[in-house]
């Protein structure tokens, strides 16, 4: 399309939609065009801008504020992983310039739309613009953590503009990273939420930031129509677990891992209660470093999914990966601590759930690693053709690859099958967070995490997705 065609299209539109510049991208502009063009309409649309120099940056923004604002994050899932991949899809696409780069963030888009009609169908909720009384700078942060304790939809939003505008992001932070973990309402969607959009805010340089705060806070107070005196599995640890997190020593937090430590938890979350597994870290902590816990949670968080690649249980990784990257932003010693209990908690409570059903009759210590002398190359192309097959051959590679020396080229494979093939939004969320983990991870680990993880990877068999199929075809006359 010529540029005078593309402001033809957008001087003919009734919304007005500005034109947006390669320079200076007028970001509510974007996000008003997301939010009103019909879907069948969107993808050409944002693709003609794409070729006058829109970025992915402010794309993915534009995304997440029109989730935030469009679509009601209660429950925090279902419909609303059109908000919670957003980032996934930035680290999906990152690796390659070209058009490839853009199918994880034009697929995360058709799917807003989708989801955005989901929503209307439901009542059409929508964060409406903030128009009550602001609190002053004295009380604002102590009525935004009450809002939030005592989950006061009004107070809570109100204060969370006030914080915003007076208090900076790195005070809007730490009270939102521990109401993420108060509770495991939607099975750990929360900690996601805030993970996930809360990278982007940064990427976006703090921009909106009342509007993100005030979605999250939305968001956090949820309870799942659970009354505040009942019992439920999503609330049981969070009391116990603020007091255990004022038992870490300091010495926790030195460089190390231990190998013994990471064992053992991954065999205790296997058969044990939240409060076992809790109390066993504590213990452990007098003497081992917190790498060791945070090595085991993952690994039993991958024996979770090798024994029920479910999607319920894929969720065992994705939450881990939120809560463990919330744990990496947080400057509270006891935020931190919380967080890393109630990653523990959280694995046994999954394991407990009736309808987490019977799990295979399989651990870690069953992988093995291919015999066959083969070079990396023959190993990374076996691995991309016998990803998703029956018989998961795809993990005898996994075990043996030399990820010491080869590894970027395995990663880079991965995300190109990850890119084409991801066909749901938990694609997206899911090989994004087994990725990332491996910086996270021990590399003595790298083999088995991959190995047990690769259950639920798209493979070289699997069929490309629209968008994958459709974007060279998009873009091939223009750069991007």
């Amino acid at each position: 399309m010529k540029r005078r065609q593309l402001l033809q299209l957008l001087a003919s539109s009734s919304l007005g939609y500005p034109l947006l510049s390669r320079a200076q991208t007028d970001v509510p502009a974007l996000v008003h065009l997301i939010e009103q063009t019909p879907r069948d309409q969107l993808t050409e649309k944002i693709v003609a801008l794409i070729r006058q120099g829109l970025g992915r940056d402010a794309l993915l923004w534009a995304i997440q504020l029109a989730g935030m604002r469009q679509i009601q994050p209660r429950p925090v899932g279902f419909k609303f992983h059109a908000v919670m991949m957003v980032d996934a899809a930035r680290q999906l696409a990152q690796g390659d310039s070209g058009p490839q780069g853009w199918v994880p963030i034009l697929w995360n888009l058709d799917y807003f739309k989708f989801s955005q009609q989901r929503n209307l169908v439901a009542g059409g909720w929508q964060l409406k613009t903030f128009h009550g009384v602001v609190p002053g700078p004295a009380d604002s942060l102590q009525l935004f953590e009450q809002g939030l304790q005592q989950r006061d939809e009004l107070k809570v939003d109100a204060a969370a503009v006030a914080v915003s505008r007076q208090h900076g992001l790195h005070q809007l932070f730490e009270p939102l990273a521990h109401y993420a973990v108060r509770d495991f309402h939607s099975i750990g969607h929360k900690a996601i939420y805030l993970c996930h959009s809360w990278r982007q805010l940064q990427r976006a340089g703090g921009r909106q930031a009342d509007w993100v705060c005030r979605a999250l806070a939305y968001a956090l107070i949820a309870d799942g129509n659970v009354a505040a005196e009942d019992a439920h599995w999503t609330r049981l640890d969070y009391a116990a677990n603020v007091r255990r997190a004022a038992l870490f020593p300091l010495s926790a937090l030195r460089a190390g891992s231990d190998p013994l430590v990471a064992g053992e938890l991954v065999q205790l979350l296997g058969r044990a209660s939240a409060d076992e597994c809790c109390d066993a870290v504590v213990g452990w902590l007098q003497q081992a470093p917190v790498q060791a816990v945070w090595d085991g949670i993952f690994l039993a968080a991958a024996e979770r999914v090798l024994q029920q690649p479910t999607i319920p249980m894929l969720h065992c990784v994705t939450v881990s990966h939120a809560m463990a990257w919330l744990w990496r932003q947080s400057a509270d010693p006891a935020n931190r601590n919380l967080l890393l209990l109630q990653a523990v908690a959280y694995l046994a409570r999954m394991r407990e759930q009736r309808w987490a059903g019977q799990p295979a009759g399989v651990v870690l210590g069953d992988l093995v690693a291919d015999p066959q002398p083969l070079s990396a190359a023959e190993r990374r192309e076996r691995i991309g053709q016998q990803l998703g097959q029956p018989g998961q051959q795809s993990q005898l590679q996994l075990m043996a690859y030399p990820y010491s020396t080869e590894g970027t080229a395995l990663r880079d494979d991965l995300l190109r099958l990850l890119r084409r093939k991801s066909s749901q939004a938990h694609d997206f969320k899911y090989g994004a967070a087994v990725l990332e983990v491996m910086d996270w991870l021990s590399p003595s680990y790298w083999p088995v995490w991959l190995a047990a993880t690769s259950v639920l990877l798209p493979g070289a068999m699997k069929p490309d997705s629209t968008e994958a199929s459709q974007i060279e075809h998009w873009l091939a006359t223009s750069e991007v």
